[in-house]
């Protein structure tokens, strides 16, 4: 788990009068101090009393970007390149979306991944990634060859004038055509060959 400081409240400040405000909630981003470290800059996220990491980039541009776990605690007088306002900052699920209150490179989210039970070895890891590079990290999706559960055969209707209707191939799916025709009276009906139904095109 990340490192949370140990901040009871979000800092307020006192405007004339007496009011109190609450402050911004701010992203921060710092230069490690650790120059023998890898992972060359500081993250806090304010969630959770503060969510502090070590990252190997300042904003996962063209590629996700690897963060660990900053368990030593946040160092005094680390050298801050960049404290950005928070529009959003909410954990969902095993992640955490980051919306910032600036007009480029203002949305990211933080995954946190658990290691398969079955792998010896492994370990948790944490990946910053936008919609962009999370795409480039899976560029294709794969049928899921894994039926799901149900009949083990589906019919599909196909309308007899579509040419080229879907083949369904390599799965059980059973094809058959509806056939159509206009009555005197200009409506759509089915061919009474055909006992009714649903005309499905594409």
């Amino acid at each position: 788990m990340a490192h949370r400081a140990d901040h009871a409240a979000p800092p307020r400040a006192v405007a004339s009068g007496g009011i109190v405000a609450e402050v911004p909630a701010t992203f921060l981003i710092a230069r490690n101090p650790d120059e023998e470290s890898s992972l060359p800059y500081l993250l806090r996220l304010p969630i959770e009393g503060g969510v502090e990491l070590k990252a190997r980039e300042l904003w996962p541009v063209t590629a996700r970007v690897y963060c660990h776990p900053l368990e030593e605690g946040w160092p005094a007088g680390a050298a801050v390149v960049e404290e950005v306002r928070v529009r959003r900052c909410a954990r969902r699920g095993q992640a955490i979306d980051l919306v910032l209150d600036r007009g480029q490179n203002n949305r990211s989210q933080f995954v946190f991944t658990k290691p398969h039970p079955g792998w010896e070895g492994g370990r948790s890891m944490i990946f910053w990634q936008t919609a962009r590079t999370a795409r480039r990290a899976r560029p294709g999706t794969r049928v899921p060859t894994r039926r799901a559960p149900g009949p083990a055969e589906l019919t599909i209707e196909i309308d007899s004038n579509e040419r080229y209707g879907y083949r369904f191939a390599g799965r059980p799916v059973e094809r058959r055509r509806w056939y159509r025709f206009v009555s005197s009276r200009g409506t759509n009906r089915d061919h009474p060959a055909c006992g009714g139904g649903t005309t499905i095109g594409w």
